[in-house]
């Protein structure tokens, strides 16, 4: 899949931070594309995100717009916390649409992020799914 085709893909997610006070400094496409790499590069948390953007941030220009640099993990977090997990399931789903075998190995590993859980909010939980005979991978998170 290439980078372009799943930032067009995400320009379809409603990007829920307040846009009209001019106070947003980073593009919703190049933070989901950071934070998703992240993952897939074995990432846990916001500070992993800022932390692969920093650390590849010359690389990811070439793909990305980043007008303010990398976002720090607070941005990541508070991202994640008003974006609906369900629109990028389904943009993530759509973009990655490959028909299953009948009888498919699905390994699945579960993890609570560190530092997730405030006063506000309970833990984040992170569910992951691999098809291996696809490699096809799948992230799904949720705010218990």
């Amino acid at each position: 899949m290439s980078i372009e085709a799943l930032k067009g893909q995400i320009k379809n997610i409603r990007d829920p931070r307040r846009t009209s006070y001019g106070n947003v400094r980073h593009k919703l496409e190049d933070m989901i594309v950071i934070g998703l790499c992240t993952l897939v590069c074995g990432g846990e948390d916001y500070a992993d995100m800022e932390e692969f953007g920093i650390e590849r941030e010359e690389f990811l220009h070439q793909f990305l717009e980043l007008p303010n640099g990398i976002p720090d993990s607070d941005t990541f977090r508070r991202l994640s916390e008003r974006l609906n997990r369900e629109e990028l399931s389904e943009c993530l789903y759509n973009r990655l649409a490959v028909e299953f075998p009948e009888r498919c190995v699905i390994a699945v590993d579960g993890k609570t992020i560190r530092g997730s859980k405030s006063s506000e909010h309970k833990a984040y939980h992170v569910v992951s799914a691999f098809v291996a005979e696809n490699q096809l991978f799948h992230l799904f998170i949720k705010n218990s």
